[in-house]
């Protein structure tokens, strides 16, 4: 795996720990400004997530679409890449889809709507997403290293 590959994935993971700590301050809501609090910290976690599982899911499509361009016949490290490119592909956009739904219903019907406690299963269910994501994506790194010697 290479730098950049190593700065994104650093990126996803401080993202998915600003989500956590959203989650965490959303157990302290009592008024509106711990509300206010845990909204901006959850859409600033969202927006990182959103960009940097997008550009991974972007950079692995691309760089196989390349790939394929180039080598013939696909070696063995080329096809394992596309294996895993297309897992993290995936991964990443069901970690954008199901973020931004968490975020998206939660917002416009937390607090009289929702119950705490769906808001708060429907966070866990996008945290164990965004952290299989960044599972997928580092093998799909890890792969591009392989396929693609610097």
């Amino acid at each position: 795996m290479n730098h950049w590959a190593r700065i994104v994935l650093a990126l996803s993971l401080a993202a998915t720990l600003g989500w956590i700590a959203a989650g965490v301050l959303g157990y302290r809501v009592d008024d509106a400004r711990t509300l206010a609090i845990h909204t901006l910290v959850s859409f600033a976690a969202l927006l990182a997530l959103v960009l940097v599982h997008g550009w991974v899911v972007v950079f692995s499509v691309v760089s196989v679409r390349l790939l394929r361009g180039r080598v013939e016949p696909l070696g063995p490290a080329v096809a394992m890449l596309v294996r895993a490119r297309n897992v993290a592909a995936v991964a990443g956009g069901a970690a954008i889809a199901c973020a931004l739904v968490q975020f998206t219903v939660s917002n416009a019907l937390f607090p009289a709507r929702l119950p705490p406690r769906q808001h708060a299963l429907a966070a866990g269910l996008s945290l164990v997403v965004l952290l299989a994501a960044w599972a997928a994506e580092a093998v799909a790194l890890t792969w591009h290293g392989r396929a693609v010697p610097s």
